[in-house]
């Protein structure tokens, strides 16, 4: 690894085709950041949140697989379109969860992972693509971060999550 911790951000789109180990310290701070892979890869954060903000979006849009190896955080949006994203029994932390309609079939693993949604607005967690397979395992979705207004859970029939806690009042 480099010797400091290095500072990774950009306006543009960056794909990323294979695994991914982040240096711990470093900042990253990519606005559109699409995991592409066509295999089976993994991603190894060491503490780093991938996005400083909301608007940064995290795209699950491979054909092949992506496993968490540690916990992963993003104050940004993780949208999956294509592929299976397996998280591993690690803690998972963003602003919104949600699947792509019509972009190819995909699987959402969740294992006995903790899941933090922190957006204020909508559907922190949104499974209602008719082309996404959600197992829950024995996972745990904890919704936050409301401001005055409804935040929910959006699933299509047949979505089963394990255990799930709106942990502000205007949550439903």
């Amino acid at each position: 690894g480099a010797t400091t911790a290095p500072t990774f951000e950009g306006s543009g789109e960056l794909n990323i085709y294979g695994s991914t180990i982040l240096q711990n310290g470093m900042t990253y701070s990519v606005t559109s950041t699409r995991f592409r892979t066509t295999d089976a890869a993994t991603i190894t954060t060491n503490g780093v949140s991938m996005g400083t903000n909301y608007s940064q979006v995290i795209y699950l849009n491979g054909a092949g697989s992506l496993t968490l190896l540690d916990d992963f955080s993003t104050n940004g949006q993780i949208l999956l379109q294509k592929g299976t994203f397996n998280t591993n029994d690690k803690n998972v932390t963003f602003y919104t969860l949600t699947s792509a309609y019509n972009t190819g079939s995909k699987v959402l693993n969740l294992g006995a992972s903790n899941l933090y949604s922190t957006t204020p607005y909508n559907a922190a967690i949104n499974t209602l693509a008719p082309d996404l397979t959600l197992n829950a395992g024995t996972s745990h979705v904890h919704v936050s971060g409301s401001l005055n207004n409804d935040v929910s859970v959006q699933y299509k029939g047949g979505d089963n999550f394990y255990d799930i806690t709106f942990e502000e009042p205007n949550a439903t």
